[in-house]
């Protein structure tokens, strides 16, 4: 899958300010989570961040929280478009917003679109995969934090931005789009729109305002990385400035560029062959296109999650692929432990949050520490896919009949 397209199903699912701990997007096994709370009651436990839940507390979210991107062995097999806020789940469709109180499973408020949204359009298809709705985003606009989410106007060419107060769960405003796009990535205030193909379009929206700060025809937004737009410039990748879209950097005319992942606010993550038909992993600087660390590798995929306090962790496999994880220091550029080594193997990486990573190691949940890649945590209960102080949601169920629960933390 090009970068291009990887950005419309990955785009900052993880990388975004706020967002509680997420992790696997896509290829995660059964009893897998994230969690949250805008406001939780008194009594709801808190452990930042948590090590250990109890498997028996799985409380079941709405159906829409894993259909139709959860295949029948229980594996999500295209991203769960989900923001997780404290101990509140915004859960994205193609037509509306349900906002959950994961502590509970209740729907507190249903939020739509002023204008009527296209549904998916995914008929009566038993296949698992993507849903045809936005990544939902946060951001802290003026004091307080949104949940932006996407949707296509329906028997329109025209989109709709819908903004969500993270605290309270109602809709906050609504912004009429032009053009059909959709949200990439999000900087500060400033909201990253695209879209691709023959319309390609890469738009800047100002969140405080609500007006357009620049836009680029036919320029085509690969990944939001900091405050950097990375956009397809031929073989190669340009870096526009998010604040005016100026270009900042581009990457060597003789090699070609086949994947770019954000790796938190201050790098990117870029696979490229060179002239001597090499296969280069490169960790560049977002502000100056500077190569921080550079070595051979194979034509693994690889995905990278902030965890919220200073480490970024980076992860790749799944299936008949040998997983990887490592972790980057946001400062140097540097890799401060890799996995496989030393006789361990890599978890099955599952989400990564306040210094821990979760997965799933010998077909058993674990808990790594993020700096030092040790174990945190043998025995965690679940492999959560996105955390909270509050809870982790993962998958779980039967066959043929899988949820996401959340799960309440004990440590």
């Amino acid at each position: 899958m090009g970068d291009a397209m990887r950005v419309r199903v990955l785009a900052a699912l993880c990388v975004l300010a706020g967002l509680s701990g997420c992790g696997g997007s896509s290829g995660g096994a059964a009893a897998t989570p994230e969690a949250g709370t805008a406001s939780p009651p008194a009594a709801a436990r808190k452990f930042d961040p948590p090590t250990r839940f109890d498997p028996a507390t799985g409380v079941a979210l709405p159906r829409e929280a894993i259909e139709p991107q959860v295949n029948l062995a229980g594996a999500a097999v295209a991203p769960l478009t989900i923001a997780l806020v404290d101990s509140t789940a915004f859960i994205v469709t193609a037509v509306q917003v349900l906002v959950v109180d994961v502590l509970t499973g209740k729907t507190t408020a249903t939020v739509t679109p002023e204008h009527k949204a296209a549904p998916a359009g995914l008929g009566n298809t038993v296949w698992a995969g993507p849903n045809g709705a936005s990544m939902p985003l946060l951001a802290k606009v003026d004091g307080r934090t949104l949940v932006l989410a996407t949707f296509r106007v329906d028997g329109s060419a025209s989109s709709e931005l819908v903004a969500i107060d993270a605290q309270t769960g109602a809709r906050a405003w609504t912004l009429l789009l032009d053009t059909a796009t959709t949200q990439l990535g999000v900087h500060d205030r400033t909201l990253i729109l695209g879209n691709f193909g023959t319309n390609a379009v890469t738009t800047a929206l100002d969140l405080s305002t609500r007006k357009v700060v620049w836009s680029k025809p036919g320029v085509e937004t690969t990944a939001v990385a900091g405050d950097s737009v990375i956009v397809i410039d031929g073989r190669a990748r340009a870096a526009l400035s998010v604040s005016d879209g100026a270009q900042r950097w581009r990457t060597p005319a003789d090699v070609e560029v086949q994947s770019v992942t954000p790796a938190g606010d201050r790098l990117v993550v870029m696979q490229w062959i060179t002239k001597e038909n090499k296969r280069r992993f490169n960790v560049l600087d977002t502000a100056t296109g500077a190569v921080k660390t550079a070595e051979d590798t194979g034509n693994q995929r690889v995905d990278c999650v902030d965890d919220q306090a200073g480490v970024v962790v980076c992860h790749a496999g799944g299936g008949p692929v040998a997983d990887w994880v490592g972790a980057l220091d946001p400062g140097t550029g540097t890799w401060r432990w890799e996995l496989p080594a030393q006789g361990r193997e890599a978890p099955g990486f599952t989400a990564a949050w306040h210094g821990a990573v979760y997965g799933r190691a010998g077909g058993k949940p674990v808990v790594l520490d993020a700096r030092t890649g040790t174990e945190r945590e043998a025995s965690p209960g679940i492999a959560p896919l996105f955390v909270s102080a509050y809870a982790g949601l993962a998958i779980a169920g039967e066959a043929g009949n899988y949820d996401l629960r959340a799960f309440h933390p004990t440590a």
